[in-house]
């Protein structure tokens, strides 16, 4: 038989979150949530951001801007468009990159 390299996937079975600033804290609630999923920031000034919501398989189902240039305040997103099953938010901006699982009920 010809020899054939292996290439393993292993996948993701966890999100990170990152943000690069020093005691920055970004924190997205309720989670899970049924219509409106709020996120929060403190010490945190990046200017516009982007949240982006994707499915398991990856396709972007929600995308807006968020002003985060004052150091903490909250944004909602209303996610009542979304199928019942787990996403991934992320939150990127100039500093920041923050990823987290997102249950919708």
């Amino acid at each position: 038989f010809p020899s054939h390299d292996k290439t393993s996937i292993t996948p993701v079975t966890s999100a990170v979150g990152t943000v690069n600033a020093n005691n920055a804290d970004i924190s997205v609630y309720p989670n899970p949530t049924e219509n409106v999923l709020n996120v929060k920031w403190n010490n945190i000034a990046t200017g516009t951001a982007s949240v982006v919501i994707t499915d398991i398989t990856g396709r972007r189902v929600i995308s807006r801007s968020v002003d985060m240039a004052q150091t903490k305040g909250t944004a909602s997103v209303d996610v009542t468009s979304l199928s019942c099953g787990t996403y991934i938010i992320s939150i990127s901006g100039n500093g920041i990159n923050y990823n987290t699982i997102l249950e919708k009920k």
